[in-house]
């Protein structure tokens, strides 16, 4: 897909050893994208001016106590944000396992709330560090929500995008797709508590009655394009409604 060529250097290299391990890479491979992956650190200091071919960064949810899913969301959205002013995706590189340097491993509801949370917030590629998973259930839902993504891909990156829905509901991150028929609702909530949410569609899309709650085998009732449902914490709901 693309060549990694230096990884966090602004704990280890001096700007112009990036610049020619860069330069390197795309003289030996001018085919592929060529970029670096930025500590949170490194992305308003010496390295933000280097012309890589895609952003990205690891501020990893366990990189120290007390960080929450939402935090690291909000600097993926600064990421996105200023890859599409520049025109660049962005990549973000989640933790999955860094015990050796890392006090502790993300819960299984923190993976599924920090992957959904970063792609609703407009990244193109996630990636994880991954060391051995020291809970088998933490493991399991890597591989689930890796497993449901994939399943929505063409979905996430449909060109047919549908009119935004609304959710007042603070903590809840949402993206809406238009494709082949259907309207899909992705929806995390990136808070460490439950909460209840109203999600309304706008006016002006005709659909059918009921959403399909897809990965969670239930079905809700909408009604003038609006419907309730409750999440916990660190949840992710994905809804399908079909389109008349």
């Amino acid at each position: 897909i693309a060549w990694l060529a230096v990884d966090e250097p602004e704990l280890h290299a001096t700007e112009q050893q990036v610049w020619d391990t860069i330069r390197g890479f795309r003289k030996f491979d001018p085919y592929h994208p060529v970029f670096m992956n930025n500590s949170i650190m490194g992305i308003p200091a010496r390295y933000a001016d280097l012309d890589t071919d895609i952003l990205s960064i690891d501020d990893y949810l366990t990189n120290r106590p007390g960080r929450s899913v939402k935090s690291v969301v909000d600097q993926v959205e600064i990421m996105v944000g200023v890859g599409r002013m520049e025109r660049k995706p962005s990549f973000m590189f989640l933790v999955g396992n860094n015990t050796t340097l890392h006090s502790r491993e993300p819960s299984a509801a923190e993976q599924v709330a920090q992957t959904y949370g970063t792609l609703i917030a407009g990244v193109t590629g996630i990636y994880y560090f991954m060391g051995q998973p020291m809970v088998k259930k933490h493991w399991e839902a890597y591989i689930r929500t890796n497993r449901e993504i994939l399943s929505l891909s063409d979905v996430i990156f449909s060109l047919k995008k549908g009119a935004t829905a609304k959710i007042v509901t603070p903590g809840i991150k949402q993206m809406i797709r238009n494709h082949e028929g259907f309207l899909y609702v992705i929806t995390v909530n990136v808070d460490d508590k439950p909460v209840d949410a109203k999600v309304t569609i706008p006016a002006g899309i005709n659909l059918a009655t009921h959403v399909e709650v897809l990965f969670e085998d239930r079905k809700i009732k909408l009604n003038n394009n609006t419907f309730n449902d409750s999440y916990k914490p660190h949840q992710r709901h994905v809804y399908k409604i079909k389109i008349e």
